[in-house]
């Protein structure tokens, strides 16, 4: 539920950040949102999930979740 959650706001905090500056962000410094866990660049992790938010086609967003091994 913590991939699908995370994924879900990272999602929607993109297209907002795409309606305010034309272009979608690849960078979570960038975005309003605050990923409990470790950010950088294009990368943030929480103890269970890795996320990225790297380039994507503009008609597609795309978080992807991928579960640490622990």
């Amino acid at each position: 539920m913590e991939a699908f959650i995370l994924s879900k706001a990272v999602k929607d905090i993109r297209e907002i950040y795409c309606l305010a500056n034309g272009v979608y962000s690849t960078d979570f410094d960038e975005l309003d949102i605050e990923i409990p866990g470790i950010t950088s660049g294009d990368t943030a992790a929480t103890k269970n999930y890795s996320f990225n938010i790297s380039v994507q086609p503009q008609s597609h967003i795309y978080v992807p979740a991928v579960k640490t091994t622990q």
